[in-house]
């Protein structure tokens, strides 16, 4: 019959799928819909394998990827341009994985894929495949099925709040609000996230913005949540870490450009934030909401060239390319907005020495770069590398045609050699990378980190997530499939701080009727006692090779596998299926003492190469 072609979001149910059907081929993004649809197809088609074939094609495709993306750079050089995510090339918006499984589809027509579902991601992605399989001669049709939920309707008080939120909320004074909030928690989310509400809220507890220029001073972007302040009161920063401290011991002014990870509870947070005696400056004290509804139209009149015959090694890109515009003009608005705050900075009087934020190559740290070397020339941008080695991390990687027109930070301050290294490998300037040190891992290198954990009367499996929900789950299902009917081992789970763990623990416990496997300590506190780590897309390997802890990076089934230690192969064992994670352990298990030893040894070098230890000298990687 040939295919049946299928959103990804709007699936017939199994019973309507036609009767020809034998095999289904998953195009989509993310996990958790996979393992659904798994189950719900279990005993009726049988998923055709992808990993090795995806893996494969973005190996072969990831630098022509850069090189067109460099194209289209050139053709739409702007302002706007670099705060499009298309521009980016950031793996978190999955352009690059969806052309991979592009290709990975016209390999299978190629060799007479037939009688398949083919689901897909989006409907540009879809259309592409129906493109193939007709040059190919296949015949292909659309099943379709009912939205799934998450496009559904939102509930009627959900659309109560965002009504309060744009018109009557932001305008009630303040006591009135919070008593809303109290009788009413559902419309807290949505009312804090109003630019204007915040703004009043910081005017209420006395938030300013005063002027920071000249030589000596710096100001720090940074990400804000709970974690930034102690139980005592205390500032600490996750994502600079000792940087602030060592900037001060060489006689620096600061001020932190704070951006808020959560929305929930802002004037708790501000109140906390503001007590800790640090000066912050707040952007919805500096931008009006008009400048920031400009950002957003500007936005959605953004129309890229993008030629028909754009393409990646013969993948067609253009389409996927449009349909990524369209899906990411929210954010690329937001993005837009560094442009006035900077600008607005300049007007306030904070021009300082130089601007550090986290360095990751993001579609808003290119604005930004561009901003201040617009409108505050006599200040260095400097971007704190993020730790971040995956081969796939293709923001951070400019194209050849890209540099001199790409806004980069004036200087990229590394952990140490090997991420200098991969940087300058990849195509950024020597001259502009710098090896710096662990300024986020200082206690690696303190007495008594480091030596082997003691080997406990059951062997814990710690498993720790990232920050994205997929990829949480599946690693959490695989090593519950795994273990959990193994009382050789005891599994426990660690969430990533941004990932709602009660939601992770109740599709993992609809999936395989597991649960009590989740802790709330943290991951530094649960390493020490732990026989292996199975991690995913997070750097929390490099503190369990620091720790002597074996780690096991769990593989994907249908995404790509971003693997932090792609620089160390031979330090980490790997594993797709339950099976091969068990085999994988037991691997583990019986090395011989003097391997143990040996492997130990390169883990400590190779740590010691990627975060250099943290001496007060680390700090004159980020001055002039």
């Amino acid at each position: 019959m040939g295919l049946a072609l299928a959103l990804r979001g709007q699936l017939p149910s199994v019973a309507e799928l036609p009767p020809e059907l034998e095999s289904w081929l998953y195009l989509g993004d993310g996990a958790a819909t996979r393992i659904e649809l798994e189950r719900a197809i279990a005993g009726r088609l049988e998923r055709i394998a992808t990993a090795g074939s995806l893996q494969r094609h973005a190996d072969a495709l990831k630098r022509p990827y850069i090189d067109e993306i460099g194209s289209l750079s050139v053709l739409n050089d702007s302002p706007r341009w670099w705060a499009s995510e298309l521009a980016a090339k950031s793996p978190y918006t999955r352009l690059f994985e969806r052309l991979c499984a592009l290709a990975v589809a016209c390999e299978l027509l190629d060799s007479g894929l037939d009688d398949c579902l083919v689901v897909c991601a989006t409907p540009a992605l879809l259309a592409e495949v129906e493109s193939a399989a007709a040059a190919a001669g296949i015949e292909t049709l659309r099943a379709h099925g009912s939205p799934a939920p998450a496009a559904a309707k939102p509930p009627r008080r959900d659309l109560l709040a965002g009504r309060v939120t744009g018109s009557v909320g932001p305008r009630l004074p303040l006591p009135l609000v919070t008593r809303a909030i109290r009788a009413k928690p559902w419309i807290q989310g949505s009312l804090e996230s109003s630019p204007g509400f915040r703004r009043r809220v910081l005017e209420s507890l006395g938030a300013t913005h005063e002027p920071l220029a000249g030589p000596g001073t710096a100001l720090l972007l940074t990400w804000l949540d709970g974690r930034n302040v102690t139980s005592d009161g205390a500032y600490v920063d996750p994502h600079l870490g000792w940087l602030p401290e060592a900037l001060r011991g060489r006689g620096y002014r600061l001020a932190f450009l704070p951006r808020l990870l959560r929305t929930t509870g802002f004037a708790d947070l501000a109140q906390r934030l503001l007590g800790t005696g640090e000066r912050f400056l707040f952007p919805e004290l500096l931008l009006d909401e008009a400048a920031v509804r400009h950002c957003d139209e500007s936005a959605r009149r953004f129309t890229p060239v993008v030629p028909n015959e754009t393409n990646v090694s013969g993948v067609p890109l253009a389409r996927l390319a449009r349909e990524q515009v369209e899906d990411h003009r929210t954010a690329q608005g937001q993005n837009l907005v560094y442009e006035p705050l900077v600008e607005q900075l300049a007007r306030a009087g904070v021009q300082p020495e130089i601007i550090v934020h986290t360095f990751e190559g993001h579609a808003w740290e290119q604005v930004l770069a561009g901003a201040v070397h617009r409108h505050l020339p006599g200040t260095r941008v400097v971007g704190c590398d993020n730790l971040n080695l995956t081969r796939f991390a293709l923001s951070r990687f400019p194209a050849a045609a890209e540099l001199g027109l790409r806004p980069l930070p004036d200087r990229i301050v590394t952990n140490g050699p090997i991420p200098s290294e991969a940087l300058v490998a990849e195509g950024v300037p020597q001259g502009m990378v710098v090896a710096g040190c662990a300024i986020r891992h200082p206690r690696l290198f303190e007495p008594g980190e480091g030596a082997p954990p003691d080997a406990p009367e059951q062997p814990v499996v710690l498993v720790a997530t990232d920050a994205s929900f997929d990829r949480s789950v599946e690693l959490v299902v695989k090593a519950v499939e795994a273990f959990a009917a193994d009382e050789t081992w005891k599994l426990v789970v660690k969430c990533h701080p941004l990932i709602a763990a009660p939601a992770v623990e109740a599709f993992v416990r609809d999936v395989t009727g597991r649960e009590g496997i989740y802790v709330d300590r943290p991951f530094r506190e649960l390493l020490p006692s732990a026989s292996v780590l199975l991690y995913t897309y997070s750097s929390v390997c490099y503190e369990a090779l620091a720790a002597g802890v074996p780690p096991v990076f769990v593989q994907a089934e249908t995404d790509l596998d971003l693997d932090q230690l792609d620089p160390f192969p031979d330090l980490r064992w790997t594993a797709r299926t339950a099976a091969e994670l068990q085999a994988a352990l037991r691997a583990i298990r019986e090395l011989a003492p003097a391997e143990r030893a040996a492997w130990q040894e390169r883990a400590r070098e190779a740590v010691r190469r990627t975060l250099a230890p943290v001496t007060p000298e680390c700090v004159e990687a980020f001055l002039p």
